[in-house]
């Protein structure tokens, strides 16, 4: 097999899908699939080790989980949708391939420089949206919070930049949760903007851990918190206004001093619907195919609309209504795999970049799941894959050179 195939592959899954998804989401995630379909194909005889790599184990033994509880749970061919839902996660062993192919692509400033582009990108076209062609909540021709949630995590993945050099210019890459966040404000989204608090919560202990000692570092970091709180005070707009009512939303619902407006509401609706539907099946569920047939005796008359649901805006709720106890164990591990993968990363720099990026990879996703699906939507499916893929990859590297 020539050596010169896996370089364009490579190269594709990288740009499209860490530079696209906010830009043309339906669009990169198909290269994305196939260029690592393709890799996994050529690859596989001579990385077979890798389908066994640390990370990769969880989401094989979720996928098992699904297995063994299908014939409990199924109850037609429409059941067997979870398979294909979860396919780009599948494929992740193949952007490890590629990267083992090509070590020069695995530098985390490299993986970090697309991941700042792809959420500087999200914020101009974010403007070009709202500014120019007057849309009331920033999309790119993809829904608001998708939009908003693949642009913030993009932004937080930046972050690896911050590896792999002592330059004091490697701090610049702290400008990519602000510019993840700003797109996530733009979209007008509130579930992305509770996902960034939740994700600044889990990377700011590590981070202060590894740079304090660093003058740039906390001069970058006072001014940026400095930055935010002004900005936050002197922004204004529908889009703004929307998104950073989120706290104010949730303190609310918590407290029981005020009424949820229309799309939590629809929300709250769902998630009941979710609760009474585990209870009729809370070990092995109802099948992936049947998430509407199963909530829709729970959804209230006055929301006809909410009926045959392909999915409850929620990750929790999904995997409870279709596998129940056992959806929620393999949901769990698929969260869990990024975050054992730096074990086997020898080296200290890769180790930390590999950790960071599990943790903002599990964080992001299981906060941005509260409050819409991300498991089985294509392009969010696809960047958690290839970013797992990625992870595992650099890992691996970083072990052979160690040796």
């Amino acid at each position: 097999m020539s050596r010169l195939l896996p370089l364009p592959l490579l190269s594709i899954a990288l740009v499209a899908g860490l530079l696209f998804p906010p830009l043309a989401a339906y669009t990169a995630v198909y290269a994305v699939i196939g260029a690592l379909l393709v890799g996994l194909a050529l690859l596989t005889p001579r990385y077979w080790e890798t389908w066994g790599a640390g990370g990769f184990r969880f989401v094989w033994l979720a996928t098992l989980i699904f297995v063994i509880t299908l014939p409990f749970a199924m109850q037609g061919i429409e059941d067997l949708y979870v398979f294909l839902a979860l396919l780009p996660v599948f494929l992740a062993p193949g952007a490890a391939m590629l990267l083992r192919e090509d070590p020069r692509f695995a530098h985390p400033q490299l993986i970090g420089l697309l991941c700042l582009a792809g959420a500087a990108g999200a914020v101009a076209l974010g403007l070009h949206d709202i500014y120019v062609l007057g849309q009331p909540r920033a999309g790119g021709g993809n829904n608001a919070i998708h939009f908003g949630g693949l642009a913030l995590m993009l932004g937080f993945l930046s972050l690896l930049g911050l590896f792999g050099s002592r330059s004091v210019w490697r701090f610049a890459f702290l400008a990519g949760p602000l510019l993840g966040t700003f797109a996530a404000l733009l979209s007008g989204s509130r579930g992305p903007i509770l996902a960034a608090a939740i994700m600044t919560l889990a990377a700011l202990p590590f981070l202060t851990y590894w740079f304090w000692r660093e003058t740039t570092f906390r001069i970058v970091l006072i001014a940026g918190i400095i930055g935010i709180g002004i900005g936050a005070t002197q922004i204004e707009g529908y889009q703004i206004e929307r998104a950073t009512h989120a706290f104010d939303d949730i303190a609310m619902l918590v407290t029981g001093e005020g009424a949820a407006d229309g799309a939590i509401q629809e929300r709250l609706v769902m998630y009941r619907a979710a609760v009474e539907a585990f209870k009729l099946a809370p070990v092995f569920g109802h099948g992936s195919g049947h998430i509407g047939a199963a909530t829709n005796p729970f959804m209230p008359a006055d929301y006809p609309y909410l009926l045959n649901s392909a999915h409850l805006h929620n990750d929790i709720a999904d995997f409870a209504v279709i596998g129940g106890l056992s959806g929620l164990l393999a949901y769990a591990l698929l969260l869990l795999a990024p975050l054992v993968i730096y074990r086997s990363a020898k080296t200290p720099e890769t180790r930390r970049a590999v950790l960071l990026g599990g943790i903002l990879l599990s964080s992001g996703y299981f906060s941005l799941g509260l409050t819409n699906a991300m498991f089985g939507i294509l392009p969010q499916t696809a960047l958690f894959g290839l970013v797992l893929g990625l992870l595992v990859g650099m890992a691996q590297l970083a072990s052979a050179d160690a040796a």
